[in-house]
């Protein structure tokens, strides 16, 4: 960056201006490039890896298919779902004594 009491002369900026190519989106230093396109790579690889998790959280946790577990090498990690636990549920929660839908006593 220059100097802000320095003039910034036509070099400079003829300078900075090849530095990054925008038509074809590559920087003209090779290791700065190679560099540049890891970094965008592991990016892309953690952001998918999270997006493939979450979505494990609220879909099937098995393949369907052939019924293995997705989660499987994952149980050791703190958010891990848990099972439901059971609870009680009445089998006659109304105030009627047959079913409204069959029309038979209970």
């Amino acid at each position: 960056m220059p100097d802000p009491y320095k003039k910034v002369t036509n070099a400079y900026i003829k300078a900075q201006d090849v530095v990054y190519n925008p038509i074809t989106q590559k920087y003209s230093d090779p290791q700065r490039e190679h560099s540049t396109l890891n970094v965008e790579r592991q990016n892309m690889t953690d952001v998918l890896a999270k997006n493939k998790d979450t979505s494990l959280r609220y879909e099937q946790t098995y393949n369907i298919l052939n019924f293995q577990n997705k989660l499987k090498g994952l149980e050791s990690r703190p958010d891990y779902p848990k099972e439901k636990p059971w609870y009680f549920r009445p089998g006659k929660d109304t105030n009627v004594d047959w079913n409204i839908l069959s029309n038979e006593n209970m």
